[in-house]
This record gives structure tokens, C-alpha cells and sequence, in this order.
């Protein structure tokens, strides 16, 4: 290693070093390590309401909700699922007013059709609005399911009137590969190249949109194509270019989790810039004979453009916790300035998605990264009469650009029965930061 580079790994060591000292010894230890939330004093307040009720046995109401221009436009879909992760009847509506009144709903084409006799499932994934380029960006994702694969690839479109109307679509590709045809939905030359899912993006201080995929292809895997779901993420990084009134993409560097610590691939990541520039990005996994279900990290120092190793998200002592196979997100309030995760986080050891309870919030140490345990809340957690498989995941997130509040809906699948899990109602939460809650009582 040459001796500058020795000498910034020293640097960084030390602040980190530094920082957990500076924390208090065994900020997360003891009796309550494994549920912190159990005596920690809560960093928010929490409103919970019935949002819409299931209009049949085995029909679960699905929802999620975005800003879609400067101001208080609002977009909302809505769907209904009786078959895992296969959305029917989708509908979209929008909002002028921060959602006190809203349009009529009008249908979402092409959500999923049947193409060679597969399923070709096509829509929107994540939304920002750019205000520097007065644009609405939505990274748009073509999904085909063929036998245990979910073969994805990310696409991008704009919108200048809040989503009503969208230009032509665009393939955003880190490799070489063909166009897609519906003639030949399975073509080797689309099919294997630019695998990916898009689930976040953000836009960075220094002027730049970052889109995140999950289930990329690994380059460095022996085994990628084999695998059903891809080991790979990265980011693609756009600039606005007011020539050609598009962006330009450029594909960052691709990085690799392990089969020992992820039997699923890496999936769903969720990325926030952090204080003085870096990107954090947190990545799904999954349990696996080495590794117990852990949340994991990477960190870009360059705007994404390339990430660090993939590394075990922890508390800010250095102690471990347990999550499931689940999403999870990271907003930064405009109010608090802190960065917040949302995800679940288990008092054992999950097996593969389970247990999804509860949802918690916490605020995030933003120099090692890590989380900071004396925050972790409950959002809301399993009553002793519910199914173990009830859900606390799978949620949309923002912040009230009028009352400052986190707004979530969740669907709780599985809230009345394991086996009959889609029957199951939609809630909205308000939480509202709380001052003075990061010190113990």
C-alpha cells in the first residue's frame, strides 16, 4: 500500500475511533441491546389511521405517494395484490394541494401483460423532482419472470407537468447489449445485459441526480449468470445538459456482495448524501449459513461514481443488530437537518423475510456511518393477537412540505393471517420529531 493511502486509512480509523468515544462506552450493550427500543425515550410521535380496507377476502389495497413538482403536487398510485408482488387494476391520481383534494383516478397502462406466455410486469419505480432542471425523473423498470428469475431492466423518462405526460423512454445501460423486443421478450442480448432495479434516487449538492440499482450483474461473480437474483449495485449519476434539454448518464463502478453474507443477491438499496458530500447507500440481503440477516453498506466518496467495499451496517459502538430480508429508507428531515432509516430490525435472528416487525425509525451517525441505538423508536409493532407474518415493510415515505411531518402507508399484509396474508388493510402514519430525544432517560 503506498504510504499516503496508509496514511489516510490511519486518518479515518482514528476519526472513527474518535467518534465512538467521543459517543459514551456501550451506548448499546447490556440487557437491552437486542430491543433498545424498550428503554429508549421515543425520537418522534406516532399517528396511525385506517387509510383504505380491503374490498375483499385475499385483495390487499396497495398505495404509495410522492411529491411530483416544487410546490404541493402530489402523485398517488393505487393497486390492488392478491398474488405476491403482482400488482392488478393499477390507477393513478394527482394533487395540486398537498393532497387535501385530488383528481379522479385514471388507469396506469401496460402495469403487467403476458408476452410469449411470460409475465412482463412495467412501470415507475422511484420519482424526483429536479428543481434545477424543472423536471420530474422517474427511473422506470421493465421486469420479466422467467422460472425463479426476476430479469430487470431500468429505463428513465421526464415529465413537465407532474407526471400527466411523460417523453419517451430511455434504456439507462452499463453494458453493451440489444434493444428489447416483444417479439422475443427472452433475447440473450437484452435479456442477460444491464440487469438492474431501480428503488432510490437523490439529488447531490454538487449538482447531480444519482439513481441506485439493485441486482445488477456482478462483474466479478462467477456464477452472476446462474444466479437468479444478481449480486451487483451501483449508481448512475445524471447531468442536467440544457443543450440537449435531457441528461447525461454516466455508470458508476459496480460493487459485489458475497454469497457468504447475502443468499438473495443485493437488493432495494436506499441512498442519502451525507454531511460533507459522501453517498451512503444500504443494501438488502438476505440470511445465509455464515451470516444472520444483517442491513449492509457501502460509501462513495466521489458523487457515487465508485463505493467502497460492502460492509455490515451497525450501531455506533460497533454491536450488531438483526434485520430480515426487507427494504428499508433514509430521509433527511428539513427541519431536525438529520438523516432518519426506516426499516425493521429484529430482536433474534430473522430467516430470510421474517419476522418484518417492528418498523422502526432512528437517526443516523453520519461520520462512521452507523446507527445511533439511543434513538431507535417503534413506528409500530406486532400485537400478541396478530400473525407472526405480519408486515411492517414495503412502505412509502416523505416529509409534509406544510407540517414537517413523516408521512408513511403501509400495507399490513399478513395482519389477520399468515396463510391468507393479502387480507389486510392500508394505514397512514404521521410522525412528527420530538425535541430533545436523542438523550436517554
Amino acid at each position: 500500500m503506498p504510504a499516503n493511502h496508509m496514511l489516510l486509512d490511519v486518518r479515518c480509523h482514528l476519526s472513527i475511533l474518535f467518534v465512538m468515544m467521543s459517543l459514551g462506552p456501550g451506548v448499546c450493550r447490556g440487557q437491552s441491546a437486542a430491543a433498545p427500543w424498550t428503554t429508549n425515550r421515543p425520537i418522534v410521535s406516532v399517528k396511525k389511521e385506517l387509510y383504505e380496507k380491503h374490498p375483499r377476502p385475499d385483495c390487499a389495497p396497495c398505495l404509495r405517494e410522492s411529491y411530483a413538482g416544487p410546490d404541493l403536487q402530489r402523485w398517488q398510485i393505487h393497486a390492488f395484490e392478491s398474488v405476491s408482488d403482482v400488482w392488478h387494476e393499477v390507477k393513478e391520481r394527482f394533487s395540486d394541494d398537498n393532497g387535501r383534494t385530488w383528481s379522479d383516478y385514471r388507469p396506469v397502462v401496460n402495469a403487467n401483460r403476458t408476452l410469449k406466455g411470460l409475465l412482463v410486469q412495467e412501470g415507475g419505480s422511484c420519482r424526483l423532482y429536479d428543481t434545477a432542471a424543472g423536471v420530474l425523473l422517474e427511473a422506470w423498470v421493465r421486469v420479466i419472470r422467467s422460472g425463479r428469475a426476476y430479469n430487470s431492466q431500468t429505463y428513465y423518462h421526464l415529465s413537465r407537468d407532474g407526471g400527466r405526460t411523460w417523453n419517451a423512454l430511455k434504456q439507462l445501460r452499463y453494458e453493451d447489449g440489444e434493444d428489447f423486443d416483444p417479439d422475443d421478450p427472452l433475447k440473450p442480448g437484452y435479456i442477460k445485459r444491464n440487469q438492474g432495479t431501480p428503488t432510490d434516487m437523490i439529488r447531490h449538492s454538487n449538482g447531480t441526480v444519482l439513481i441506485c440499482l439493485g441486482h445488477a450483474n456482478a462483474p466479478d461473480d462467477p456464477d452472476n449468470d446462474k444466479r437468479p437474483e444478481k449480486a451487483g449495485a451501483m449508481c448512475f449519476i445524471g447531468r442536467w445538459n440544457a443543450g440537449k434539454d435531457d441528461y447525461d448518464w454516466t455508470a458508476g463502478k459496480r460493487i459485489t456482495g458475497s454469497p457468504t453474507i447475502t443468499s438473495r443477491g443485493m437488493a432495494e438499496p436506499s441512498i442519502a448524501e451525507l454531511k460533507g458530500g459522501r453517498v451512503l447507500m444500504l443494501l438488502r440481503g438476505s440470511d445465509t449459513l455464515q451470516t444472520p440477516g444483517r442491513r449492509w453498506y457501502a460509501v462513495s466518496p466521489d458523487g457515487g461514481a465508485t463505493f467502497s467495499d460492502i460492509r455490515e451496517l451497525k450501531y455506533e459502538d460497533g454491536s450488531s443488530f438483526y434485520t430480515p430480508s426487507t427494504m428499508c429508507g433514509l430521509i433527511r428531515h428539513s427541519v431536525t437537518g438529520k438523516l432518519y432509516y426506516f426499516g425493521n430490525i429484529s430482536p433474534k435472528p430473522p430467516s430470510g423475510n421474517w419476522p418484518r416487525y417492528p418498523l422502526i425509525i432512528a437517526e443516523v451517525e453520519e461520520t462512521i456511518p452507523a446507527l445511533k441505538c439511543n434513538t431507535v423508536t417503534v413506528v409500530d409493532d406486532r400485537r400478541p393477537d396478530q400473525s407472526d407474518h405480519i408486515q411492517f415493510s414495503n412502505f412509502s415515505l416523505l416529509e409534509n412540505r406544510e407540517t414537517h411531518q413523516f408521512e408513511l402507508l403501509i400495507t399490513l399484509y399478513g395482519e389477520r393471517s399468515g396463510e391468507h396474508w393479502a387480507t389486510a388493510d392500508c394505514y397512514k402514519y404521521w410522525l412528527t420529531p420530538l425535541p430533545k430525544a436523542s438523550t436517554k432517560p
